[in-house]
């Protein structure tokens, strides 16, 4: 009986626990960032934060020569970022790109204390 009760708790605790975490990550992933929008010309970022994967989304709407460094920039600091366990980048680049439908996304997965190249 004490079991049960205890673990009743616990479980009201989690989504909670989840929730909270979520709301900082996010927070610290804006933060992080917000400064691409003046460096490379970034006119939007989105976060979503779901449990354990948060998936940023960065709209580019000119075009931006340093593609790479800007993957990379970010890369480097999403790897630092904590408590972030996995960090999904994705970048649509509007103009940077001379492909049919004139989109094209970029994917970048980070862990912390590791950077992993991303795909396009």
């Amino acid at each position: 009986m004490l079991f049960k009760a205890a673990l009743a708790v616990v479980a009201c605790l989690v989504p909670t626990l989840a929730s909270a975490n979520d709301e900082a990550l996010q927070f610290q992933i804006e933060s992080e960032l917000a400064y691409l929008k003046v460096g490379y010309g970034i006119e939007s970022v989105e976060v979503r934060a779901e449990g354990v994967r948060t998936q940023v989304i960065v709209g580019v709407d000119t075009f931006v020569s340093n593609f790479s460094d800007v993957m990379w920039d970010t890369a480097q600091r999403a790897s630092l970022m904590s408590p972030a366990p996995v960090l999904l980048l994705a970048v649509e680049q509007h103009s940077a790109f001379g492909n049919a439908s004139g989109k094209r996304l970029c994917y970048l997965r980070a862990r912390k204390g590791q950077v992993f190249e991303g795909t396009c």
